[in-house]
């Protein structure tokens, strides 16, 4: 297992602790990492972490502690452990991130505003070019494990994990396009973050 992602409710003030062993005992288990809550991590309600090196125990689990948390109770999303792949080229410098808010906005014949808020989310396109054919392999297995029903965990900058990693699912087509009389694909990608 490399990356772990967690969508959740903790505060900066949480520990939590990742631990893999053989067996399901765990009193002394062959891993176990503290993970440091940042403040992008808890404003982002998302942890994400590399394992590094790679771990194949057969048991997993976290445990975590956040009296600090205003709720009172921890809330945990979405939980992904696993190997991750990442393509040799990256997308193309033109890129867009955009929020979309689809709160309903109301006004009556007075003109006072009404909003039912709704939860905002990011629409993601990317544009992979020059994609070489072991790269095009990569983002085919990706699509055919995934097409547009799954979601899945994208990283759009390794440098600020916390900050630019997402949940998304592919908002059309996954769409693999040949160049002419190269041995080079082009991959438009548009994404939409689940909520």
């Amino acid at each position: 297992q490399r990356q772990m992602c967690i969508r959740d409710s903790l505060t900066t003030g949480a520990t939590l602790t990742l631990q893999g062993h053989t067996p399901d005992s765990w009193t002394a288990p062959a891993y176990s990492q503290v993970i440091a809550i940042s403040a992008a991590m808890a404003a982002r309600g998302q942890i994400v972490y590399h394992l590094g090196t790679p771990r194949t125990y057969q048991w997993w689990r976290i445990t975590i502690a956040d009296s600090a948390n205003p709720d009172g109770y921890v809330r945990i999303g979405r939980v992904f452990l696993g190997t991750y792949a990442q393509p040799a080229r990256s997308y193309y410098k033109e890129w867009s991130l955009t929020v979309v808010d689809p709160s309903e906005v109301m006004v009556n014949k007075t003109g006072q505003k009404f909003v039912n808020v709704r939860p905002s989310y990011h629409e993601i396109k990317l544009d992979f070019r020059s994609v070489p054919a072991a790269d095009r392999t990569i983002f085919k297995a990706i699509a055919d494990e995934v097409g547009q029903a799954y979601p899945f965990w994208i990283t759009l900058d390794s440098g600020d994990l916390a900050g630019s990693t997402y949940y998304v699912s592919a908002a059309s087509p996954w769409e693999i396009v040949h160049i002419f009389m190269s041995q080079l694909y082009r991959m438009p990608l548009e994404l939409e973050e689940e909520r």
